[in-house]
């Protein structure tokens, strides 16, 4: 499978709150709210948990804690950046500025979890599966879509998560590099 990147990626050269400081209007652009759902949808899909508690890591703008919302989930977000929070936070969505590996959350206080498009910015994948399982309840399951910039990255973030969850890597549209979307799917341990 090629993993062609002809350039560099936003997440190798900024921090996220320095990016989204300046990007947060652009991810509300009708095109990328019907790509953020489109993948949210699918991300729905491979939960396959039934209705409960869900934390949108990464949420952004809330795009997807909407698309959660409306699928009958009760929802809570967390992003790094206070811009994109503030956005969510106008939509009248529960968000609040936290990382992935730090959440404000207690033990067991999830059924699921969801992140679209935010864990290629984490430096340490291994800290946000030991959060996530941390407040999963324990037979919680979460998908995490991402954008790795090589296989071995992909397997990289799947060995990260396979300590403490069932690991599975789900890729769609794997032959064409602009409409890959790679997810790992989890159940805890």
């Amino acid at each position: 499978m090629a993993w062609k990147v002809k350039r560099e990626r936003p997440d190798e050269t900024h921090e996220p709150t320095e990016y989204y400081e300046k990007e947060a209007q652009h991810y509300e652009s009708p095109g990328m709210v019907r790509e953020q759902a489109r993948i949210t949808q699918r991300a729905i899909e491979l939960l396959g948990a039934g209705k409960g508690r869900v934390l949108d890591a990464g949420c952004g703008t809330g795009v997807s804690m909407r698309v959660l919302e409306d699928s009958g989930f009760d929802v809570k977000g967390i992003d790094v950046s206070p811009e994109m929070i503030a956005i969510a936070r106008k939509k009248k969505l529960e968000a609040s500025v936290a990382s992935m590996d730090n959440t404000p959350f207690p033990d067991n206080s999830f059924r699921a979890i969801i992140s679209i498009s935010a864990l290629q910015w984490v430096k340490s994948p291994s800290k946000v599966a030991k959060e996530f399982h941390r407040i999963l309840e324990k037979s919680g399951r979460a998908v995490i879509q991402f954008y790795p910039k090589s296989e071995e990255d992909m397997m990289r973030a799947a060995k990260a998560f396979a300590r403490l969850f069932e690991t599975d890597v789900v890729i769609d549209n794997p032959q064409l590099p602009r409409k890959r979307k790679v997810f790992l799917v989890l159940k805890a341990l």
